[in-house]
């Protein structure tokens, strides 16, 4: 697969796991769009922060991926973590907001404290604006607890400063996200994703189409044409259907090699969302 765990920690069930990425830039279209904040928002936070040691007071650098929903924000996060060569260190919002509400922040710490043991390292928390979400509106001071819960997390890594970590948050409403998250050691940057464009869907249906036989009629660039608005999640969704009613014959082999194609493969690392401690 393209996600590996690393055997650091495979025999200490107390520990989170740690998963290493293959992805790379080139197996995500459009990627040239963001790498100008790639690289000054986390590459040069993770390997070239000693040149401006004075400047860096904190060892988190928190960046928020916002896009519209299956925009490739996990994708892009997976890809980032595989070009630059550092584990990722995966928590969802469920995941997350359990351990919080339960005031158990104490498994929450040791996944960021076995980032900054691992650094240079990712921490990828997806859906972050749906995490204090459930709090009632007339429960201000208990989402406030809540929120202070979190920050004191934070606090203590950054304390530490010799290490870093980038804090990775996806969302589809950035603006759903408070603001007291929205500062220097934790989210301080904001890499906003959109939706292919043409050419981009062209090329992504191409990759999903390569190992398949489809009918002669059917290009991937009538497939473009006709998924306008449509996310790399959407246009996986969109080719399972193109399978069943344009593909002429699969045999068995073809068939099991069905998802080789590497953003296809994307979703063989969903059962990673199970961190074990």
């Amino acid at each position: 697969g393209k996600l590996k765990k690393s055997k650091k920690n495979l025999n200490n069930k107390n520990k989170p796991r740690i998963y290493k990425s293959e992805f790379r830039f080139v197996d995500f279209y459009g990627i040239e769009k963001y790498l100008s904040q790639i690289r000054h928002s986390i590459e040069y936070h993770l390997f070239n922060w000693k040149y401006f040691e004075n400047l860096y007071f904190f060892s988190i650098n928190g960046v928020i991926l916002s896009g519209p929903p299956k925009s490739g924000k996990t994708f892009l996060a997976y890809t980032i973590a595989g070009e630059l060569q550092v584990p990722i260190f995966y928590i969802n919002s469920v995941t997350f907001k359990k351990f919080l509400f339960q005031e158990n922040q104490k498994k929450i710490l040791s996944i960021f404290m076995a980032a900054y043991q691992n650094s240079p390292s990712i921490i990828l928390i997806e859906e972050i604006e749906k995490i204090f979400l459930s709090v009632e509106k007339n429960q201000k001071e208990q989402k406030q607890e809540f929120l202070q819960r979190f920050i004191d997390i934070t606090h203590l890594i950054n304390k530490k400063k010799k290490k870093k970590i980038i804090l990775l948050g996806t969302t589809s409403d950035a603006t759903a996200i408070q603001d007291t998250l929205k500062k220097p050691g934790i989210f301080t940057d904001e890499i906003k994703l959109k939706n292919p464009t043409f050419f981009e869907r062209r090329k992504i249906l191409e990759n999903f189409l390569k190992n398949l036989k489809i009918e002669k009629k059917v290009t991937p660039n009538d497939l473009a044409k006709i998924t306008k608005d449509f996310g790399s999640g959407d246009l996986f969704e969109f080719i399972l259907t193109v399978i069943f009613f344009f593909i002429s014959r699969i045999s068995t082999k073809l068939y099991k090699g069905m998802f080789t194609p590497k953003i296809i493969s994307l979703k063989k690392i969903y059962p990673i969302k199970k961190i074990d401690f």
